[in-house]
């Protein structure tokens, strides 16, 4: 995988075109830049310290003559293939964990039929909470009918929107791999920009801001509601925090944890190590920060699994609800101007930062190139 800066030995109206066109970065590739996968072999020989650079920069430059350009190399990777590597002590152990819990649910779901078939069985409650019939009576719960207070079930619609919500998410992930990856006709991504229905998705993470409001609305109606038979203290606060560390941390730290040892493994190919090898890598460097709930603050081009910054985000959004909501609770006349502070607060400071740094304030996210 050659990548290359175009050239011209004289004046050449052809590549002052293409970096005229190349100036709209929000829109535009870098049309002076080219990537090719080439066989290096066939344009030449290794060095003789077995570098085949040179060989690359011919392969290249075969391309390119036809149109009075002239290609200089400026980086070259290898094309992985197919490997017989053994997983890491680190993928080996996740295959220990994976099986362990395979054994887990069979164990508990055997318990459980078993325990509504005969009366002398009795079911551990943390052994169950394993049990694929038990979660899958969860999942498949009627909203409509709350377990608690009864004005929950004014909540249901709700359910229906996070969930088509969350399928325009997915949707919208899937096609990232598209623009990440070299394609073979990169117009057909510049003329997304001017397309309505692209400019939404291409925005999505304003979108997102439903995801976070309706989560701040659900937490602190379900507190108001609670606070009525027993007071939300501030242990109670930190115990919310606690409890909402646990419920997302075990499923999000197991897709980082395969992602570092079993995803290289399952594939190969020319974009293979960009792509895949080189999130494998920055995940290992800075898992961390993804157990500490502040990826999204890595620098673009470090963060991997970028995908779950919304976790990220709405974790801090949690934390900082949950500590306001006892002092709003304690003075409830005054929660009204503290929350529109607040509101007022988030929207200038956006607005301030693209200011003041000369930022465009839409579309920054995903210019193609």
């Amino acid at each position: 995988m050659v990548d290359a800066v175009l050239t011209s030995p004289t004046s050449s109206p052809l590549l002052q075109l293409l970096e005229d066109y190349s100036k709209q970065t929000l829109k535009h590739y870098n049309r002076t830049l080219v990537h090719r996968g080439v066989c290096v072999s066939r344009c030449g020989q290794a060095a003789a310290d077995g570098d085949w650079r040179e060989a690359a920069q011919l392969c290249v430059n075969q391309s390119v003559l036809q149109y009075g350009l002239e290609a200089r190399v400026i980086s070259a990777d290898w094309c992985s293939s197919p490997s017989s590597d053994l997983p890491s002590s680190s993928g080996r152990f996740l295959a220990v964990v994976c099986i362990a819990l395979l054994v887990l649910a069979v164990l508990a779901t055997a318990l459980h039929i078993l325990g509504e078939c005969c009366t002398t069985v009795e079911g551990n409650k943390y052994l169950l909470a394993f049990s694929l019939k038990r979660n899958w009576a969860i999942l498949m719960y009627d909203r409509s009918k709350p377990r608690t207070d009864d004005r929950m079930k004014n909540l249901t619609s709700m359910e229906g929107i996070r969930f088509i919500g969350i399928q325009c998410v997915i949707f919208s992930h899937v096609l990232w791999i598209y623009v990440y990856s070299y394609i073979d006709n990169p117009q057909f991504v510049e003329k997304m920009y001017d397309h309505l229905g692209w400019k939404l998705v291409l925005n999505s993470p304003l979108w997102l801001q439903a995801f976070f409001s309706l989560s701040g609305f659900l937490t602190a109606y379900s507190v108001l509601v609670c606070s009525e038979t027993s007071p939300f203290t501030f242990a109670k606060c930190l115990l919310s925090i606690a409890n909402r560390w646990i419920r997302l941390t075990p499923v999000a730290v197991f897709a980082l944890w395969f992602t570092m040892s079993w995803f290289p493994l399952l594939g190969s190919g020319p974009q293979w190590a960009w792509l895949v090898a080189r999130e494998a890598h920055d995940c290992t460097q800075r898992w961390w920060y993804h157990v500490l709930y502040a990826h999204n603050h890595i620098p673009l081009g470090k963060m991997c699994m970028g995908h779950t910054w919304y976790l990220a985000v709405d974790m801090q959004l949690h934390v900082a609800l949950a500590l306001a909501l006892p002092l709003v609770l304690r003075w409830r006349r005054m929660a009204a101007l503290a929350f529109a502070a607040i509101a007022l607060a988030s929207i200038l400071a956006p607005a301030a930062v693209a200011y003041l740094s000369q930022l465009t304030p839409i579309i920054t996210a995903q210019p193609p190139e």
